[in-house]
């Protein structure tokens, strides 16, 4: 039995022992499979690495090396074991042993750069091998390829050698450099011709002598060393200092300067002192014109207002002559005198000769400043052409002239009507004033494919060669006027208003003569209307005049005049010469129409209008401004101020009686 228990004590030690001895087999084969895994690993490493790589052991006997280590050694699989020196290299490189020997010794990396007998570039780094007991076994040697790095060197090197040399030698800029308390530590040509100091006698010095004292005082450049540190760069133009204590103007950059001796500052100057004269004198040159251009416009205002005054002054007087001159018509003294009807008309004429001869100044003052506004639509230019020669017709009879008209039915152009009237009638009026008795007049109108032609031609003096260029500017009058009496010359400024009017409406305008007692022709060109003829308004109608008036006027004279003649109308009328009696009188009656002058000295017709809307009437009065001012600026003021119509003097009895209509 002993015997027994003994053999089963056994066979349980043995079985245990045989379940260790599984566990620990089982153990190895991990580890063989890991260090099989970690010897893949390291091989597909080395396959995979570009760097030139030999393990050494401490015999400098090759252990293991990389596929890039074959193009430096001439190793193969079988070289393992082998002493690295055993094995040719392609290295100028006859330090690795000690290298090696010194870095497993004293564990210490080693750098060094070497080169290959190709003139390739490497850097070699040789370092202890440590196992994992932190023993050292050999040496790990790599060779990292840096050719192209040292290209790149290379080429960087020689561009700044370059580039200094070109800084150096350069004369039209300064470049200069500092420490970091501005202390001048380098200093090019440039900088030498610019400010005048040669390089051994500038460095060492503060760049603060460079700069005007004001400068200096203000704190200057070490703001501007303080700009450039804060923010990369600090750019000014300013005066600077030369040696010689003159002054020149500069345009410089400064930029902080990263150095071995622990950095500064280089700026970069260029002498502007050309460029800034330049503008100096530029600016003086717009100060100049500024002020000439000044001078010019308050010429022209004063013009403006001479001529508005002159207006006034010369209209004032029209008015009178042209009230009482239809009163005397009107009289029942007087409506069947034969003479007294030639010599109220002969008296109508010379005031409207009068007030167009100031229209016209005043018309062509505004084209020539631009003030002129031209209200362009579609129109029939041939209607207004035939009413205009229709109304031409009394003065053609009267010095026995023939006057043609040729033209299609409808032309259509985009004109302002009011100034196309104009332009008309100037030429139908120079036919008619320099056509002598017997002669005759041409007027036609034609179309093309874009414009429409109006030609005006006559059998009249004509103009001489000389002249002819001429016959457009202003205040002219040529030699084919002097048959005419100068009392009918004019002041030549219907024909300089008419080609500035032409060109306003996009159009052109030329004379022909043959020559002095040859006739004149004067032909208009104008864009034809791409759009179609508007209706015309019907609304202006004459109206008559059978209302309650209230006159307002502080011209005793034409107040009384124009009284009169509206009460020979039919008008019921009142009148005052003071503007504060008006407004009473507008408060206690029940008016019409009030009709006022603008220039009074009491109260302003604006003012007066003003004052009248703001009065509790029964109805609402029909507001008219009476005035020697013209022009749309003077329509607008009057319409602004409250007026409902504007009526130049001077004025007629049709002309009040279309306003009447319109309002």
């Amino acid at each position: 039995r002993s015997a027994k228990e003994e053999l089963e004590t056994s066979k349980e030690e043995l079985q245990s022992a045989n379940e260790e001895l599984t566990t620990v087999n089982f153990e190895l084969r991990m580890k063989v499979d890991e260090a099989g895994r970690n010897n893949d690993d390291l091989s597909n490493l080395m396959e995979a690495s570009e760097i030139a790589t030999v393990f050494v052991d401490s015999g400098m006997r090759v252990k293991r090396f990389t596929p890039q280590a074959r193009r430096l050694f001439s190793l193969i699989p079988s070289d393992v074991g082998r002493p690295l020196m055993d094995v040719t290299n392609r290295l100028r490189y006859d330090e690795i042993v000690e290298d090696a020997t010194a870095a497993f010794r004293q564990l210490v990396p080693i750098e060094r750069s070497v080169t290959s007998v190709d003139d390739e570039h490497y850097l070699a780094r040789i370092q202890p091998y440590r196992t994992s007991q932190d023993k050292i076994g050999g040496a790990v040697l790599t060779f990292i390829d840096v050719t192209e790095l040292r290209a790149a060197e290379s080429r960087v090197q020689r561009t700044e050698e370059r580039l200094r040399d070109a800084i150096a030698s350069s004369k039209d800029f300064a470049v200069l450099s500092t420490d970091l308390h501005g202390v001048i530590t380098t200093w090019n040509e440039g900088a030498a011709v610019m400010f005048g100091y040669r390089s051994d006698e500038i460095k060492g010095q503060s760049i603060d002598v460079l700069f005007t004292p004001e400068d200096r005082a203000e704190g200057a450049p070490k703001q501007e060393r303080s700009a450039a540190a804060r923010a990369g760069r600090a750019a000014d133009e300013r005066w600077h200092l030369r040696k010689d204590g003159t002054r020149f103007f500069c345009s410089g950059v400064m930029t902080p300067l990263n150095t071995s001796n622990g950095g500064g500052f280089v700026k970069i100057a260029r002498d502007v002192s050309n460029a800034k004269r330049r503008e100096s004198k530029y600016n003086e040159q717009m100060t100049q014109e500024r002020r000439a251009s000044a001078r010019v416009k308050a010429g022209s205002d004063l013009k403006d207002r001479f001529l508005a005054e002159m207006a006034h002054e010369l209209k004032q007087p029209l008015n009178l002559i042209q009230v009482n001159a239809e009163l005397l018509i009107r009289l029942p003294e007087t409506r069947h005198s034969a003479a007294v009807q030639r010599l109220g008309g002969t008296i109508m004429r010379a005031v409207s000769t009068q007030e167009t001869i100031v229209n016209d100044l005043l018309d062509f003052s505004r084209v020539q400043t631009g003030k002129l506004r031209l209200h362009r639509q579609p129109i029939d230019v041939v209607e207004i052409v035939r009413r205009l020669s229709e109304a031409m017709a009394p003065d053609v009879a009267r010095k026995d002239i023939t006057l043609q008209l040729q033209a299609p039915d409808t032309v259509v152009c985009d004109c302002d009507a009011v100034r196309f009237e104009q332009i008309i009638w100037n030429l139908l009026g120079n036919a008619v004033k320099f056509t002598p008795a017997g002669g005759s007049i041409r007027v036609s109108v034609s179309v093309d494919e874009r414009h429409a032609t109006l030609e005006v031609s006559d059998t009249g003096i004509g103009i001489s060669p000389d002249f002819l260029p001429k016959v457009f500017e202003l205040f002219s009058q040529g030699e084919a006027a002097e048959p005419i009496s100068p009392r009918r010359i004019g002041l030549g400024i219907g024909l300089a208003l008419v080609r500035e009017l032409v060109r306003a409406h996009g159009g052109s305008i030329e004379a022909s003569s043959a020559g002095k007692g040859l006739g004149t022709s004067f032909r208009v060109r104008l864009p034809l209307s791409a759009a179609g003829l508007r209706q015309p308004d019907d609304s202006r109608s004459p109206m008559s005049l059978h209302h309650r008036i209230l006159l307002v006027d502080d011209d005793g004279d034409s107040l009384s005049a124009f009284a009169e003649l509206l009460r020979g109308e039919g008008a019921d009328v009142d009148m005052t010469s003071s503007p504060k009696r008006a407004l009473t009188m507008l408060e206690a009656g029940d008016y019409d129409v009030l009709l006022s002058d603008i220039r009074m000295t009491e109260m302003s017709g604006y003012e007066l209008i003003k004052r009248a809307r703001s009065l509790e009437t029964p109805k609402r009065i029909r507001a008219f401004a009476v005035s020697g001012e013209s022009g749309e600026a003077s329509v607008r003021e009057a319409l602004a101020a409250g007026f409902d119509g504007h009526i130049s003097k001077p004025v007629s009895l049709e002309r009040l009686r279309m306003s009447l209509g319109e309002a």
